[in-house]
């Protein structure tokens, strides 16, 4: 099995989305969901600061732009992007810390 670095791992986490909740995989949901709170919060914060002085944004297109958001975080599931091997690494690892299989 080869090494990936941490940043792969990173990023396969991302893709993968709720697939991570699907298998179980405990430090992907977290880092998953870490990510995109942090996104998500300077998103809103780039469009308080930058886009809202100069163009003002109906508060409904707001509103219905972080149902999008939020749904997307609920909703994506990226493992049928991952090549197998890649699934393989991902969630095996996971496997190999859970004590008692």
């Amino acid at each position: 099995m080869k090494k990936h670095p941490v940043f792969a791992n990173f990023v396969y986490i991302l893709i993968a989305g709720m697939g991570n909740v699907k298998k179980g995989s405990l430090t992907g949901i977290s880092i998953y969901f870490t990510f995109m709170f942090l996104l998500g919060a300077s998103i809103l914060f780039l469009e308080e600061k930058l886009i809202a002085p100069i163009f003002h944004i109906p508060q409904t297109v707001c509103t219905f732009s972080l149902l999008i958001y939020v749904m997307f975080i609920f909703f994506w599931n990226g493992t049928s992007l991952l090549k197998p091997e890649d699934q393989q690494l991902l969630f095996n690892n996971q496997n190999k810390d859970s004590p008692g299989k």
